[in-house]
C-alpha cells in the first residue's frame, strides 16, 4: 500500500513540473508579446529579443546579427549592414558594481582615452553612462548601463552617434513571469 501511495505522489510531482514548464514557456511568449503590442514600431526595423537578459530592441531592417558566447554569461551581439559601413555593438557581462567606475571603463577601454562623460536616459527609462572612447577603431561612441547585475555596453562609431541613438530609444527591458507566478 505504501508503494501506491509513493507512486501516486511521484506521478502528481512529475505531472505538475511538466504542466508548470509546458504552459510556463507558453506564457513567456505571451508576456513578451504583450510589451510590445503598445509600441509604435519604428519604420524598416526588425525586432531583437534576448530571452537570457530579458530586453528587446528594434534595429534597421538591412542589419545581420551575429551573437559571441564570449563565456560565464557575456556575450557580444553584433549588428552591421553587409559592407560594415553602419554597425553597433551589445556587449554584455556579469558586474557586481552598483556604478560604473573609472577602472572599469580603463579595464575596457585599453588606451585610456576617453572624453565627454554623459549621463542619460535611454529607451524605458533607463539611467546610462555615453561617453566618446579613442583607440585602435578609432572614435567610438559608447553607452554603458547596469541592469540586473549586469553591465552592458553598446558601442558604435561616433560619427553613427544619433542614428544609435534612434536605436537606443526603443531599448526595453521586459520582466518573464512564468505561470503561477507574480
Amino acid at each position: 500500500f505504501k508503494v501506491i501511495i509513493f507512486v501516486s505522489v511521484v506521478g502528481v510531482a512529475l505531472f505538475a513540473v511538466y504542466m508548470y514548464f509546458y504552459y510556463g514557456r507558453e506564457n513567456i511568449d505571451i508576456n513578451i508579446n504583450q510589451t510590445i503590442e503598445n509600441e509604435t514600431v519604428p519604420s524598416s526595423t526588425l525586432l531583437y529579443r534576448n530571452i537570457d537578459r530579458n530586453f528587446s530592441i528594434w534595429y534597421p531592417s538591412d542589419l545581420s546579427i551575429k551573437e559571441h558566447d564570449e563565456g560565464d554569461t557575456t556575450y557580444t551581439i553584433v549588428f552591421a549592414d553587409k559592407n560594415n559601413e553602419k554597425s553597433f555593438q551589445i556587449f554584455f557581462t556579469p558586474y557586481i558594481d552598483t556604478s560604473i567606475t573609472r577602472s572599469r571603463i580603463l579595464k575596457d577601454v585599453k588606451s585610456g582615452k576617453f572624453s565627454d562623460p554623459i549621463e542619460i536616459v535611454v529607451g524605458n527609462n533607463i539611467h546610462a553612462l555615453t561617453f566618446v572612447s579613442e583607440g585602435e577603431f578609432g572614435k567610438l561612441r559608447e553607452v554603458w548601463f547596469i541592469h540586473d547585475n549586469y553591465l552592458f555596453e553598446i558601442t558604435t562609431y561616433d560619427t553613427l552617434d544619433s542614428w544609435l541613438a534612434d536605436i537606443m530609444t526603443t531599448w526595453k527591458f521586459f520582466q518573464i513571469n512564468p505561470a503561477g507566478r507574480r
